[in-house]
Order: structure tokens, then sequence, then C-alpha cells
């Protein structure tokens, strides 16, 4: 019978994030606990650990283990962007908007960061903020065809519909469910 070696961090936190991506959210917190008991001075041991209870819905959890990340390391940003995927679940829009700022201001050029600032305002119909963080992120990391479609849909928003045309013939191939989110939104009567 395999015995887990407990005080290996990574294949701790490889099980979790194996059973997480499987829907059994309940049996990533054996690993991801374990590593954090094991490695509590380690931010993303943490991190993993609030991570788990932001896809359990459990934010209250959530957001005490970010505070523990971040009061490890105040300048994790990937701690105050999962902070701030919080805040937008629980539908505080200014506090996410704040804590993902906070992770500019760490990192100005972060795509991640900017990529979930766009979105964040593509959801709350902000379509021209949309613009503005999903270009700075793609100016950063051009090949991400998520954030592409995105930026496609906000230019549709703000009357740019050639350049929302154009994102769509350059996504299509390379990335048909991105693809096919924007044509639903360039063309609304057609399946």
């Amino acid at each position: 019978c395999y015995q887990l070696d407990s005080t290996n961090k990574d294949a701790l936190s490889f099980l979790g994030y194996t059973y997480l991506n499987d829907g059994a959210i309940k049996k990533s917190f054996d690993y991801f606990i374990a590593a954090e008991r094991n490695f509590p001075q380690d931010v993303n041991a943490v991190l993993d650990v609030g991570y788990a209870y932001y896809k359990d819905s459990s934010y209250g959890d959530a957001i005490r283990a970010c505070n523990r990340a971040l009061k490890l390391d105040p300048t994790s940003v990937k701690g105050y962007d999962l902070l701030a995927k919080v805040f937008e679940r629980l539908d505080d829009y200014a506090q996410a908007l704040d804590t993902y700022k906070n992770a500019l201001e760490i990192e100005p050029q972060n795509a991640n960061t900017l990529e979930y600032i766009g979105e964040m305002y593509l959801k709350r119909k902000q379509y021209a903020d949309a613009h503005e963080y999903l270009t700075s992120s793609l100016a950063v990391e051009g090949d991400n065809t998520e954030a592409k479609a995105s930026l496609g849909i906000a230019c549709l928003h703000i009357g740019k519909r050639t350049e929302a045309l154009g994102i769509y013939d350059a996504i299509k191939a390379s990335d048909p469910e991105n693809a096919q989110r924007l044509f639903a939104e360039i063309y609304p009567s057609k399946k």
C-alpha cells in the first residue's frame, strides 16, 4: 500500500488540485490542509486552501486564508487576485476593484490581474473600462484568446464592430469555444 509523504508539499498540492479539478472538493481539502499544516509559512500552501474554499463557496474561510497568506507575504499578487475574486463572488465589486488595484501596485504589468479587472468590468457592462484593461492585459500577454474574445465583446458595445470582427477572425481557428462566445455577441440571433 502506498503511503503519502506528507512532507512533500508539491505532491500534496498536486493531489489536492487533482481532486479539486475532478469535482471532489471535500477530498481536496485533505491534501491542501495537510500541506498548510506541514508548511504554515508557505504562502502558496495557504492560498491553495483559500482557493479550495473559494471553489466550495465557503467565502468567509477563503477570505481568512487569503488574509493569512497576505500576512505572510504582503506582496503576493496571487493572494490579492484570489481575495478579489472572492469579493466579486460576494458582489462587492468596489472591494474587489480595490483589491485588484493593490495587486497592480505590486506588479503593474500583471496580465492576469489586468484581465481579471477587464472581465469584472465586462460583467458589469462597463465596456469602456473593460476595453482599457483587456487591451492592457493583451499588451503584456498577447496570445490569451479568452481575453481576446472578451475584448471583442467590449469592442462591440463601444462601437468598434470592425475590431470585434477582426478578433473573431483571429481566434476562430485556435479557440472555437471563445470564438463562439464572441460570435454569439456579434450575431445574437444566429446559432
